[in-house]
């Protein structure tokens, strides 16, 4: 039988958890690198000559090796290291004449080596394992084998201190890993699943960092080379499809179930299968904490990993949080008191590049995605940069008097605005965006209506808005809730 993609990833993680353990096998100690991986080469060609995996016909045994899965555990690191150990341990099998080593498992396989390594006072404790599927019933059934494993140690003073050098990308290659081998036994399909990397927020604010991005674009990155889950790329275009819809068309958008986690919309949308959510948080002064969750687009928590980081290996300018300078936009968004919601009505905003961390430059359109639990009436809110509100739907296209329903996306604008986009331009800096949901239609916020497109310059600032509602609401028995978002606009 021969073994693919999903499968392999589940026989993998159980690999690796039993690699963290202790060995049956006697440790040998080796004096470098080479001698290491000769030991362990020869360990595991005697094993496999012991069992019906080896075949003495002569023809090669296919054996996939990996970086990725030599970690050291104890740490939650994959150093580099493990690309040497690898690079050493590939040639070594490849010159035995009994294995064609891969490095791609989407070259059928059923055979793979995993390994862990930490440091016990002096020594690295070094372990590695060839497994593979065994059939164990006449019915097809397979089950995991152990075929040959190897345990060695190596003198500290043997070993380059630059293969143990603390680095974000190997902390974040940890990271990543760890979040794929612990979700994978949880999917319950034979094909490849597909993923979307959503934009990791800082801590649990709607404040835009750097720092943020990095984490998200080698998120991006990392599943655009897995082995086992297929990246959802050109996620944004997907969303922007939405718009082609009037307030009638929503039939052309996937159901959307109002118990979801934010962040599903765009994996819905897009037809992907899960998608990843994170942060980061400052845990002290010289520390941080990086936490990623895989969550299915139906919004069930699948798995879920977190690494610690030094300040030391980031780069300062990444950690700065541009947006807590401008004080008047803190004050606001403080005053609107972000995700607030009623006890039986939910709205969630978003845009077509998601809804965290979001910077839109000067030039480029926004788009915003609304969706419900229940019927709403729905307003939205801007406030610009220079500290102007706006009013910027119900407008000259939508007077807002036609509710929205659940189980849908809604884009504003849609094919319905034939002149109208929203625009980056004029002031930059920090907006905010705030969406209100509503059972009964609220009235009008006292300001006028400008020459654009009948949206409305309002006269009270933003505690005198979310004020202004929130009396109304109670005073009327209405149920009210509110979803926000903020965008950094640059040039």
């Amino acid at each position: 039988m021969k073994l693919k993609g999903i499968y392999s990833l589940i026989l993998i993680l159980s690999c690796i958890l039993m690699c963290c353990r202790s060995f049956e096998v006697q440790s040998k100690e080796s004096k470098n690198l080479d001698e290491a991986v000769n030991l362990i080469s020869k360990d595991i060609v005697n094993g496999l000559k012991k069992t019906e995996f080896y075949d003495a016909s002569g023809k090669k045994l296919p054996v996939f090796i990996s970086r990725n899965y030599f970690i050291d555990p104890h740490i939650g690191n994959n150093f580099p290291f493990s690309a040497y150990l690898c690079e050493h341990l590939r040639g070594k099998l490849s010159n035995t004449g009994l294995f064609d080593v891969i490095t791609n498992l989407s070259i059928d396989t059923n055979v793979f080596i995993i390994g862990s390594y930490y440091f016990e006072g002096d020594k690295l404790v070094l372990h590695a394992r060839l497994r593979g599927m065994k059939q164990i019933s006449e019915n097809g059934i397979q089950a995991l084998s152990d075929i040959s494993s190897s345990t060695t140690s190596i003198s500290k003073k043997y070993l380059p201190t630059e293969w143990f050098k603390e680095d974000v990308k190997d902390k974040m290659l940890f990271l990543m890993n760890s979040l794929e081998n612990k979700g994978c036994d949880k999917f319950l399909t034979k094909k490849r699943p597909s993923v979307l990397v959503n934009k990791f927020k800082y801590q649990d604010t709607k404040l835009y960092s750097p720092f943020s991005d990095y984490i998200s674009q080698f998120s991006y990155e990392y599943f655009t080379m897995s082995n086992f889950l297929n990246l959802k790329a050109d996620v944004e275009k997907y969303l922007e499809d939405v718009k082609k819809t009037g307030k009638r068309g929503m039939e052309k958008t996937r159901g959307i179930l109002p118990s979801q986690k934010p962040g599903a919309t765009a994996a819905i949308v897009s037809g992907a299968d899960y998608f990843i959510s994170g942060s980061y948080w400052d845990v002290s002064e010289h520390e941080i904490e990086i936490k990623a969750e895989l969550i299915s687009a139906q919004g069930d928590a699948l798995a879920w990993s977190s690494i610690k980081i030094e300040k030391k290996f980031v780069n300062p300018a990444l950690l700065d949080i541009p947006q807590k300078k401008d004080d008047q936009f803190m004050s606001d968004l403080s005053a609107f008191k972000p995700n607030e919601y009623s006890d039986n009505l939910r709205v969630e905003i978003s845009t077509q590049k998601g809804r965290d961390n979001l910077n839109f430059r000067s030039g480029e359109s926004v788009i915003f995605l609304l969706k419900v639990n229940k019927s709403s009436y729905i307003r939205i809110i801007n406030r610009w940069s220079n500290g102007d509100i706006y009013q910027i739907y119900p407008n000259t296209f939508d007077d807002g008097k036609i509710m929205i329903n659940p189980g849908n996306v809604v884009a504003i604008p849609n094919k319905d605005y034939s002149q109208l986009n929203f625009t980056i331009g004029g002031e930059l800096g920090n907006e905010i965006v705030i969406v209100y949901a509503s059972d009964k239609f609220l009235p009008e916020i006292p300001g006028e209506t400008t020459e654009f497109f009948g949206m409305r310059k309002l006269f009270y600032n933003a505690s005198g808005i979310q004020k202004f509602y929130e009396d109304y609401a109670i005073r009327n028995g209405i149920s009210l809730s509110k979803d926000l978002i903020t965008i950094r606009t640059t040039q």
